[in-house]
């Protein structure tokens, strides 16, 4: 499954002052109390299990100036969890701890994004299970950190998710590395046909022989100007074919679903 996220924006405001002339005890300094509320948002998320995700990646102060008294800080908050519980319990918190350590200053708190873990349905994960292992090839079962299209594709039909090992786990990092053994050997979507057989929907997966392969490069051809895009997803690797939409059949209703290659 996918995790689950809750995100919020916080705005600290301060007062602007003379840097040389404000002595301490008079100032609102806005960006010394993010940081206290910042620090305290930190030590509130670390658990021992090392599962909870807890992000401040926009740090923005103003006026951004060497010789004034910061008066307003903005920041970000991603709050990631596969437990909904979690997510609940420690999310709730974020407000009353800007507020408590938020000190001259006033902070405003806004949550912008809450949304569940999301479950996949079996189906496919087996199936690119089972693919591993008719490849050979070493595999295990992980939640998503990262949410994609298959957040919300999971809600209207079968979805899963492959990953590829990257060199070091780095992700989001110019320096990523995904090596070629690993992403030519991954049973990737491209490479295998889905067909829903009963209801509710299951699965049925083979490997696509020469001529599907063919019809692949053909599309490359006809279509250059996506011949070697890079693609940004889960996993670091760049897939540079394009990939067909597979149909996904239930009784005798078909469906043309699009798939995010996720390597």
């Amino acid at each position: 499954g996918i995790q689950g996220a809750r995100d919020f924006r916080v705005r600290v405001l301060g007062e602007e002052a003379h840097a040389g002339t404000t002595p301490r005890s008079r100032r609102k300094d806005a960006l010394r109390a993010a940081g206290a509320i910042a620090q305290a948002l930190y030590a509130s998320m670390d658990d021992v299990d090392d599962q909870v995700r807890f992000t401040i990646g926009e740090f923005i102060v103003s006026p951004n100036s060497a010789s004034v008294v910061p008066g307003r800080v903005d920041f970000t908050i991603d709050f990631r969890n596969s437990d909904q519980e979690t997510l609940r319990r420690l999310g709730d918190r974020v407000e009353s701890i800007c507020t408590e350590h938020v000190g001259p200053c006033r902070v405003e708190v806004k949550q912008i994004r809450w949304r569940e873990p999301a479950t996949f349905a079996p189906q496919l994960p087996d199936l690119i299970g089972q693919a591993a292992e008719r490849l050979g090839l070493p595999h295990m079962l992980i939640p998503s950190g990262a949410s994609h299209d298959a957040v919300n594709l999971q809600k209207i039909c079968p979805t899963g998710m492959i990953f590829v090992p990257c060199e070091g786990g780095l992700s989001h990092n110019e320096a990523e590395s995904a090596n070629d053994w690993d992403a030519s050997l991954s049973p990737a979507p491209a490479d295998v046909s889905c067909t829903t057989t009963t209801s509710p929907p299951g699965l049925s997966c083979e490997r696509n022989g020469p001529e599907e392969q063919r019809q692949v490069a053909e599309a490359g051809e006809r279509n250059p100007e996506h011949r070697g895009e890079r693609v940004e997803h889960q996993g670091n690797a760049n897939y540079d074919a394009p990939v067909p939409e597979p149909e996904l059949t239930s009784g005798h209703t078909t469906y043309r679903a699009p798939v995010k290659v996720i390597l």
